[in-house]
């Protein structure tokens, strides 16, 4: 995001209903240009529409070289559609939702179980190593010093989904960022 705020609106009209502001370094996901409106993808799967002065455009993609129909490209497509959701403790919907309740989520909606909690969570699934490490993989940390008690979701290009409290709700972040990096304890798929 170029802009200190960026204004998402419901259509591409400065006077349009405004849908969400976003302060700066924001990723949003744009999925669709119009003139000079960008639209990106709301946590409804809608879209909203931000002026594309407002916006600083990288060459990051959601996912690398993928096939469309693996599961991991589509647990990604999930995963954005909750793109700023607020973090909620404890929460797991679209008004409210922590890491795991994220994770989880996400996971039902592909018809899959997993625990609620994310340290439950990381004993499911293939063992990952970071070498093979691909979109739609479940990550888990310990960003505390302890257990396991943060999860997110890799995208592609070194970066994740997750609801974090720090940013305050779904958002994307660089997996090599120092905090993240030193506390990652294991990778899981399926």
């Amino acid at each position: 995001m170029e802009a200190d705020t960026a204004h998402i609106r419901r259509s591409r009209s400065p006077q349009g209903p405004l849908l969400f502001s976003v302060s700066k370094g924001t990723p949003l996901a744009v999925i669709n240009t119009s003139g000079n409106w960008y639209g990106v993808l709301m946590s409804d799967g809608s879209t909203g529409w931000v002026p594309a002065s407002d916006l600083r455009i990288s060459d990051l993609k959601v996912v690398s070289d993928v096939p469309a129909d693996s599961s991991g490209v589509e647990a990604v497509r999930l995963a954005y559609t909750f793109s700023g959701v607020p973090y909620v403790w404890g929460g797991a919907s679209r008004a409210g939702m922590d890491c795991s309740g994220f994770v989880k989520t996400v996971w039902e909606m592909m018809g899959r179980k997993l625990p609620r909690t994310a340290r439950e969570q990381a004993l499911v699934g293939e063992w990952v190593d970071i070498t093979d490490i691909q979109p739609g993989d479940r990550l888990y940390f310990n960003c505390k010093g302890g257990p396991v008690d943060h999860t997110g979701i890799y995208v592609g290009n070194g970066m994740f989904i997750h609801a974090s409290s720090s940013r305050g709700g779904v958002g994307v972040d660089p997996l090599n960022s120092p905090k993240y990096r030193s506390s990652l304890v294991c990778i899981r798929r399926g």
